[in-house]
């Protein structure tokens, strides 16, 4: 059975971050982007000789919903927390309720606009991988699926203030 692993998402700023408007419909919408805070994610939980780690990420937690030409500001702004599932969407992401994942992000989120419409984006060079390593060394496990299956990845979101709609200059 993989160990108990809780991936934090807090509602502290850690920078700033670009991204594109994104439609289910017709994908990302290039013509503007926007600014968003990048917010600091940290993964928590043992390593198989009992001592406790923790690393730390810096994540887009808030995107850009295009609807019908007007854009707005979405994301997961309620406290709340679910257990993690894993599911194919980008070669391996973790469900957190509904459409919302955990998934890869932008290498460069300062300079780098991504789609987002509201997924926790794991960004920076490395960071992605970096991130699944560590949740697979602390459950103790390497198949992401068996963490999945067990339930013992938990995610906890806490409350934030949506920002407002910035665009990027």
């Amino acid at each position: 059975m993989p160990r108990p692993v809780l991936v934090h998402v807090t509602d502290r700023h850690a920078g700033t971050a670009l991204v594109v408007p994104y439609s289910r419909e017709k994908g990302r919408d290039n013509s503007v982007r926007y600014e968003v805070p990048l917010y600091r994610m940290t993964v928590s939980g043992s390593d198989d000789s009992g001592e406790e780690a923790t690393a730390h990420f810096k994540v887009i937690r808030f995107g850009v919903l295009s609807r019908g030409g007007k854009h707005s500001v979405v994301g997961l702004a309620d406290r709340q927390t679910h257990t993690l599932t894993r599911v194919g969407y980008m070669k391996g992401s973790w469900r957190i309720t509904g459409n919302h994942l955990i998934h890869d992000g932008a290498d460069r989120p300062g300079s780098e606009a991504w789609g987002a419409i509201g997924c926790i984006e794991v960004t920076g060079v490395g960071e992605w991988q970096r991130f699944e390593r560590i949740v697979r060394k602390l459950s103790g496990t390497q198949q992401a699926k068996e963490i999945g299956r067990a339930g013992t990845l938990t995610g906890e979101i806490d409350a934030a203030i949506r920002p407002r709609l910035k665009r990027a200059r």
